[in-house]
């Protein structure tokens, strides 16, 4: 058993480095200035945790009967002018819903407008119908072939020298 635990060791084992640190000289080392973090606190620090502590506990006791009694007053802010007056006009308006005279009210003669479009629009909103239908159900098999003749002839080449020669 100890043979295989020396042969695990030499492979994961750090044995050059070891050697190097070993035949290393204290020549090619660097110097290094060495800090020392402190972790105590500060003469401030102190200070204010005391100030705190003081006050803490200067809350905790405190003596409510050195506190000198007083009343509260409350101060009732009376509305303006104007707004006096939109209260009124809103009470007038309601009594005036609330109490309605229908006898107040002047009779109107009521005119009866026709709001359906005359014969003659609806004769032609008829037609363009009528004819948009017959566009789309147009059946192309009643359609007769016919052969088309050109009126256009264009110039041949000679026709085209002869009037170079003209010009």
């Amino acid at each position: 058993m100890g043979g295989l635990l020396n042969s695990k060791m030499t492979t994961t084992s750090p044995r050059p480095f070891l050697d190097e640190i070993k035949t290393t000289k204290k020549d090619d080392l660097q110097h290094i200035d060495v800090q020392e973090k402190t972790a105590l606190p500060t003469k401030t620090d102190i200070v204010k945790e005391k100030s705190e502590q003081e006050l803490r506990s200067s809350i905790g006791s405190f003596d409510k009967t050195k506190l000198n009694p007083t009343e509260t007053q409350e101060k009732i802010n009376l509305p303006d002018k104007t707004e006096i007056d939109q209260e009124k006009t809103e009470q007038e308006l309601r009594s005036n819903i609330t109490e309605f005279d229908k006898n107040q009210l002047k009779h109107a003669n009521v005119e009866e407008k026709n709001p359906l479009p005359d014969k003659d629009t609806i004769k032609q909103e008829k037609t363009e119908q009528e004819l948009k239908a017959s566009i789309n159900k147009f059946d192309k098999a009643d359609l007769k072939c016919t052969k088309t003749c050109e009126k256009g002839v264009l110039p041949t080449k000679a026709d085209i020298a002869e009037e170079k020669g003209t010009a």
